[in-house]
């Protein structure tokens, strides 16, 4: 996800994801931007460079999760910092008066890296990425939704076949 911000009035502006079944990458990808609730703040902005006039031209937030829905079809759903992700996504259903599928499985390969790896100083998702030498074909700039989960997808299939 890529949000306006990082408090509870901010909202989402990008969704990005990446299918994996049965621990092998499918190709089928999932990208939208959204029309936001209120403006980017500099610091998101510094981020993913993504602007409030290119914003202003995609549909809405509510749309975007509607099809994300239907395309993630109750799959588990796999975030960084989930705890980050998991409350953006949350409130913004709730905007929506949209909810998630009951039993929807979540999991964070943040939690899983620093449990792996409990030394290590940063847990981030290019500290783990790089840590772990996965990812290494997406040299990025700014973050964004998909390429961030391209690579989350390397980590997370990287972490998962760890003895």
């Amino acid at each position: 996800l890529e949000t306006t911000g990082f408090s509870r009035e901010d909202g989402i502006i990008e969704i990005g994801a990446v299918e994996i079944v049965d621990g092998i990458r499918t190709g089928c990808l999932f990208q939208s931007f959204a029309y936001p609730l209120k403006d980017v703040h500099p610091c998101a902005f510094a981020c993913h460079r993504l602007s409030d006039a290119f914003l202003r031209t995609q549909p809405k937030a509510e749309t975007v999760l509607k099809s994300f829905l239907r395309w993630a079809d109750g799959a588990p759903l796999v975030a960084h910092n989930l705890s980050f992700d998991f409350r953006m996504l949350c409130q913004e259903m709730d905007r929506a008066g949209l909810s998630l599928p009951n039993g929807q499985q979540i999991f964070c390969t943040m939690k899983y890296y620093r449990r792996l790896f409990p030394n290590r100083t940063s847990a981030s998702l290019d500290a783990a990425s790089t840590h772990l030498g996965v990812g290494k074909l997406f040299h990025r700039k700014t973050h964004g939704a998909l390429v961030d989960s391209e690579v989350l997808a390397q980590l997370f299939l990287h972490l998962t076949a760890l003895p």
